[in-house]
């Protein structure tokens, strides 16, 4: 599924599928685009804009909307220029202050041809877009009486529709957009999107093999990412395609079923919901658990100290001691490579895609990643 949204009045700029700018190394970015709880979807896609939202309300200010940095602060400037104790403190919670200098590190560094994501994971689609141009404050913004409509029908209640307004006048142009169905999302990019964060950055794959940037224009230029499914058992190779494909809960029957092919005398059980005591899979020996694992589709601390509290964790409920593992498929710790340590066993990206080229005869997985 994909649907070309060519609807930009920035194409006489630049071309679909040639981007460059000698002066700026790309950028990739999410944002949900959701303020209050109301989708501004219809008017990202037909005003060909993105909004950041968490306005900046100036203090001592009357809102004009014929001229907006009168009324709101520009986070777009230089840290010279930039006077946080110009922000009207009455009306700013201490999360939306902590959200706009956030914002500011996006606004002051997006720019024309970075790559920019809206998600919608909830209807199955993404839609990729690229800057046309720098951050921006519109004033008198076309879309404001179509925002305050939808306010309207979500019955959000704001007695100053200036407020309100001043959520949609932050934004950078966007050339056009191309809808995609989530799933063809490589997994390493789609991971992030699923974040609680209202606007993140993107990044390269985990071994450098793909650049996001580069993977988010082949989508917005062809409608889909090209993906390697030739048989291999190169297992570089085999990394990449776990860290493009597999999902955190496929990730876990993954590893549930390669710890029984690793152990066939055991009997592993992939766990989860209510009363899992926290682990992913288990073990069970006359009546008691003998083992556990926890799986990380990312994990940035340190694996074993993960794995240790596991353990102290489920001899206290549990009542005896417990084999752990914990596999993770994006972990760059210093630690990552260590097999075993005080009785934790990491199962790394690397000893994941061994055990699934050993496996590769009777682990369905293999089949559908290539593995041959």
């Amino acid at each position: 599924m994909e649907k070309w949204l060519n609807t930009s009045k920035h194409m006489e700029e630049t071309e679909v599928g040639m981007c460059s700018n000698n002066d700026h190394d790309r950028l990739a970015f999410y944002i949900k685009c959701h303020p209050y709880g109301v989708d501004l979807r219809s008017l990202v896609l037909q005003h060909h804009k993105v909004f950041i939202g968490y306005a900046p309300l100036r203090k001592g200010s009357v809102w004009d909307p014929h001229n907006v940095k009168a009324s709101l602060l520009d986070i777009s400037v230089e840290n010279n220029d930039w006077n946080p104790e110009k922000l009207d403190e009455k009306k700013l919670s201490k999360v939306h202050k902590k959200q706009i200098s956030e914002n500011r590190g996006y606004a002051t560094k997006i720019d024309r041809c970075d790559m920019v994501v809206l998600p919608r994971p909830g209807e199955g689609v993404c839609y990729i877009g690229r800057i046309a141009g720098k951050f921006e404050l519109v004033n008198d913004p076309p879309w404001a009486e179509e925002f305050l409509r939808l306010c309207k029908k979500h019955k959000l209640d704001c007695p100053n529709e200036a407020d309100l307004i001043a959520e949609v006048v932050q934004s950078w142009p966007v050339e056009g957009w191309r809808c995609i169905a989530f799933p063809l999302i490589p997994r390493w990019i789609s991971y992030s999107l699923l974040s609680r964060s209202t606007i993140g950055w993107l990044h390269d794959r985990p071994d450098k093999k793909h650049r996001v940037v580069e993977v988010l224009d082949q989508i917005y230029t062809t409608g889909t990412f090209k993906a390697n499914l030739e048989p291999t058992i190169d297992k570089t190779e085999v990394e990449g395609r776990l860290l493009d494909w597999i999902t955190p809960s496929i990730f876990e029957h993954l590893i549930c079923q390669l710890l029984q092919l690793e152990n066939p005398k055991e009997h592993w059980w992939h766990m989860g919901g209510a009363g899992d005591g926290g682990v992913d899979g288990i073990v069970v020996n006359n009546g008691r658990v003998v083992a556990a694992v926890q799986c990380k589709w990312k994990f940035d601390s340190d694996p074993y100290q993960l794995g240790e509290k596991l353990q102290r964790q489920l001899q206290k409920q549990w009542g005896n001691p417990v084999n752990v593992y914990v596999a993770i498929l994006y972990n760059e710790h210093k630690d990552n490579k260590i097999q075993s340590f005080n009785g934790v066993t990491l199962l790394n990206r690397e000893r994941i895609a061994e055990l699934l080229v050993k496996h590769k005869s009777v682990c369905s997985i293999a089949k559908t990643l290539g593995i041959a």
